[in-house]
C-alpha cells in the first residue's frame, strides 16, 4: 500500500518536485534504519563504557556478588558501567526486564519459572544466592502468647501465623510465594485466614514492625536479623539452611530476555565474567567481603551483623553457574516442573573467566 501511494504521488509531481520527493523519501528510509539499529544497540555511559541497567528487587546480603563486583572494579574491568535501580520486589524487577526498562533483573528463580510457564520469553544466566534467602520474623510477644520459640516444630510455627498481619515486599514476589506456600501446607488460606500486606523494601518492613502495624514480616537477611532488636523473633531462618529439603537451592538469580541473550552475547558474557570474578573474591577474601557488605548494610548492631554474615556466607554464590541439583530443588519449592534447559542458560557462566 505504501509503495503504491508513493508511486501515485510520484506521477502527479513535476520534475523538481519529484527530485525533492525522492530526497525526502531517501532521508526517511535512512532515519528509520538508524532508529531501528538504535533500538538494539546498547547505550554508552558517562565514561564511554557500555551501560547496563540492573533492576534489583532485593537488598542486603542477597546482592553480595553485585556489591563485590562493583566495589572491586570488576564491572569496569569488563568495560561496563552498571546502573542499579532498586524496585519493590522481584515481580517488579522481572516486569522491568520484560518491559525493556532493564537488561537484567535480580529475581527469585521460582518466580522466573512461573513467568516462563505462563509464556514469558526470559531465561536465567547466573546465580547470586544459593539458599532460600528470605526469613520470617514474628513479634516476640505474639510468639510467646502462642507458646512459640525458635525450637518449636515447623507446623506449630506456621499455625501461629494464622490471623496475623504479615508484611511482604510485593504481590507475586518471592516473599509472597514463601508465606503462601507455608500457610497452605497447614491448610491455612493466605487470603482469608491471614492478611498479607505489601510494604516494599526492608526499611519499610522494619518501620511497620516497630510501630506494631504488622505482626510479622517476610524479608531477606540482615533486615530480619535487625528485627530481633525490635522485639522480634526469627520464626524461620531459611538463609541459615534450617529447612534441610531446600538447603542449597538456587534462590536469587540474574534474569534477562531470551532474545537479548541471543542478540547481545558479548554484553552478557561481560556481566558473567564480572560475577565469576566476584565469586572467586568472596571465596578467597572472606573478611574483605565482610567489610564491603558493611558499606551496603548500615544501621545494624555490629554483633547482629556478624551473626547474620556468618549465617549467610555459605549461600553467597562463589560461581554464577547454576547446577541441576540446585535448580531441581526449586521444582518442589515452587510446584512448577519445567526442564532445566527451558529455564537456565549456563553458556555465559560456563565461559566466564
Amino acid at each position: 500500500m505504501l509503495i503504491k501511494l508513493c508511486f501515485e504521488n510520484w506521477r502527479r509531481l513535476g520534475l523538481v518536485k519529484r527530485l525533492l520527493f525522492s530526497l525526502v523519501l531517501l532521508l526517511s528510509v535512512i532515519l528509520a534504519t538508524a532508529c531501528s539499529s538504535e533500538e538494539t544497540k546498547t547505550s554508552l555511559g558517562k565514561n564511554g563504557k557500555e551501560k547496563v541497567i540492573i533492576a534489583e528487587g532485593n537488598t542486603g546480603f542477597l546482592l553480595t556478588p553485585i556489591y563485590v563486583a562493583k566495589e572491586q572494579g570488576f564491572f569496569e574491568e569488563e568495560g561496563l558501567e552498571v546502573e542499579e535501580v532498586s524496585v519493590s520486589g522481584g515481580s517488579k524487577a522481572l516486569s522491568a526486564v520484560i518491559g525493556g526498562g532493564a537488561q537484567i533483573g535480580t529475581v527469585a528463580l521460582v518466580d522466573i519459572m512461573k513467568a516462563i510457564d505462563s509464556g514469558q520469553n526470559v531465561k536465567v544466566f547466573g546465580t547470586l544466592f544459593n539458599q532460600v534467602g528470605t526469613n520470617i520474623v514474628m513479634n516476640k510477644d505474639i510468639a510467646s502468647k502462642n507458646g512459640i520459640n525458635e525450637n518449636s516444630s515447623m507446623a506449630d510455627k506456621i499455625k501461629a501465623l494464622k490471623g496475623l498481619k504479615v508484611g511482604i515486599s510485593s504481590p507475586g514476589s518471592g516473599s509472597d510465594h514463601i508465606i503462601r506456600m507455608l500457610l497452605e501446607s497447614e491448610g491455612i488460606n493466605p487470603d482469608r485466614d491471614s492478611e498479607l500486606i505489601p510494604l516494599g523494601q526492608g526499611d519499610a518492613q522494619l518501620a511497620a514492625f516497630q510501630k506494631n502495624e504488622i505482626d510479622a514480616f517476610v524479608y531477606a537477611s540482615p533486615t530480619t536479623d535487625m528485627a530481633t532488636t525490635l522485639n522480634g523473633i526469627i520464626l524461620f531462618n531459611f538463609s541459615k539452611g534450617e529447612v534441610e529439603e531446600y538447603a542449597g537451592l538456587a534462590y536469587l538469580t540474574l534474569v534477562a530476555k531470551e532474545d537479548d541473550l541471543k542478540k547481545n552475547k558479548e554484553l552478557y558474557q561481560k556481566v558473567a565474567n564480572a560475577m565469576a570474578k566476584a565469586g572467586k573474591f568472596i571465596e578467597t577474601e572472606r573478611e574483605e567481603t565482610r567489610e564491603i557488605l558493611k558499606k551496603y548494610v548500615q544501621g545494624i548492631d555490629p554483633e547482629v551483623f556478624d551473626i547474620a554474615f556468618e549465617n549467610n556466607y555459605p549461600a553467597f554464590a562463589k560461581s554464577p553457574v547454576i547446577t541441576e541439583e540446585s535448580f531441581n530443588k526449586n521444582i518442589k519449592f515452587g510446584g512448577i516442573d519445567l526442564p532445566f534447559d527451558k529455564v537456565i542458560d549456563n553458556e555465559f557462566a560456563d565461559k566466564a573467566k
